[in-house]
């Protein structure tokens, strides 16, 4: 076999000064006798400068405790050291990782030995195993909120096998879970008429991204309500390969919404009775005083108020929107093709919302009986908004009519429902309100704190 070629001194001296690392030889106390351009140039100083410097002081303080007591006696004693990350600290300049790769020349001894340094630039090793360390930080964390979670998480292969699931999950089924893993989960979570729940719910479930609902019954008979909601990537619409199911148990939301929804019923029922009873007495007591159309509106607004009612037990006696209260009156007037509304999405309180609907009773009587509903060619056009900001927020509604005949001066007196929507409702909700009574049209202006309503 032919020897290997020899370089050339001048071609080897190039080769070191223009390579991608640093070289650095050193007498057996670490001083430098030699070093390359591109050491020199992270060094920050011409190499010259450099011969006769221990290398360790051109670390930082840590580096240069671990060099002189871990990394020289190393060298000095087994010949070589591999890949020992420190930071190089350059004057004035930031520091920044370096990977130090040394060996003792093998003909040298003792004070004679020298010592070769192949030095790497290791900036992006450093940022790798720094993600690497904050990604396996938030994997623990992760790991430990799903562990003390108090919902059940499964994580499932593509078959629907358990192959990983929390404590929560174990302690609310009611299984083993030294033997659970690898086994399917529909045997794990038994849910009631559902024996093959996971190939019948999950593509729904995934392809709506909304919870399902299920009854469950553990081994010890227990009855629970559940919420099933599949976790998977954006966009995925099969389970593959695997995919996690986080469920809920919603047996005490389930029992005290029914009880809720019971108690409403109930409450609905009695409102529903003391408002024909006041409706009954007040017939009574209209038969011999009062005319027929005075009876007849007051009836209309005890049915407004009452149609108000049926609303907020509609919507749970939560806010209720401006925008639902006003196509209520609409539609029960029968004029909704000659209504237009306008504005943002604005809810009332329950407290606010009878008040709001009386109002709005009051302008569409008198707009079908002598505004601009008298006529075909009428509109109302009901827009409201918000003002300011925040705290400082004030609601103004405006009810304006237009294409209707000109307003005669009998519809200005002040009657009982130019009052309501003047005054009453304006003091229970805390505003002002105002009628003009335009030629062309009625335009009614309310005006409050949004916090008010």
């Amino acid at each position: 076999m032919a020897p290997p070629p020899i370089l050339a001194a001048e071609d080897a001296q190039l080769l070191i000064d223009r390579a991608d690392s640093g070289f650095v030889v050193t007498d057996h106390n670490a001083k430098i006798t030699y070093c390359n351009s591109r050491f020199a140039d992270w060094a920050g100083c011409p190499p010259d400068d450099l011969v006769g410097q221990r290398l360790s002081h051109l670390l930082d303080v840590p580096g240069r405790v671990f060099f002189d007591t871990h990394i020289m006696p190393m060298i000095l004693l087994q010949g070589f050291a591999r890949e020992i990350l420190c930071r190089l600290a350059p004057k004035g300049e930031d520091r920044f990782p370096i990977l130090l790769n040394a060996s003792r020349h093998p003909a040298d001894d003792g004070p004679k030995a020298r010592i070769v340094f192949n030095i790497f630039d290791a900036t992006e090793r450093a940022m790798y195993e720094a993600d690497l360390r904050r990604a396996r930080d938030d994997a623990e964390e992760l790991a430990a909120v799903i562990r003390s979670a108090q919902v059940a998480i499964f994580r499932i292969d593509s078959s629907g096998r358990a192959k990983n699931f929390n404590p929560r999950a174990a302690a609310m089924f009611g299984f083993d879970a030294s033997t659970a893993t690898g086994r399917p989960v529909t045997e794990l979570v038994p849910l009631l008429g559902e024996a093959d729940w996971l190939a019948d719910v999950l593509p729904q479930a995934l392809d709506g991204a909304a919870p399902e609902f299920f009854d469950a019954e553990t081994p010890d008979g227990k009855h629970l309500s559940i919420s099933l909601t599949p976790i998977t990537e954006p966009g995925v619409r099969i389970p593959e390969p695997d995919f996690s199911l986080l469920m809920r148990d919603i047996t005490q939301r389930v029992q005290t919404d029914r009880q809720l929804k019971i108690t409403l019923q109930e409450l609905n029922h009695r409102v529903k009775n003391n408002l024909a009873v006041v409706s009954g007495i007040a017939r009574q007591t209209f038969r011999s005083d009062a005319s027929a159309e005075e009876t007849d509106r007051f009836m209309a607004r005890l049915q407004s108020m009452a149609k108000a009612h049926d609303l907020l037990v509609s919507n749970k006696w939560r806010s209720t929107s401006i925008r639902e209260v006003a196509k209520l009156t609409a539609e029960d007037s029968g004029v909704e093709t000659q209504f237009d509304l306008e504005g943002p999405d604005v809810v009332f309180s329950p407290e606010s919302v009878a008040m709001l609907a009386l109002a709005l009773f009051e302008l569409m009587t008198n707009a079908m009986k002598y505004g601009a509903l008298t006529s075909d060619a009428g509109r109302v056009r009901l827009h409201w908004t918000l003002m300011g900001e925040s705290e400082n927020q004030r609601f103004r509604l405006v009810w304006e009519e237009s294409g209707g005949p000109p307003l005669e001066e009998k519809t200005r007196n002040v009657g009982f429902g130019s009052k309501l929507v003047k005054r009453l409702v304006a003091s229970e909700l805390g505003g002002t309100a105002n009628l003009d009574f335009a030629p062309t049209g009625l335009t009614y202006t309310l005006e409050t704190p949004y916090r008010q309503v």
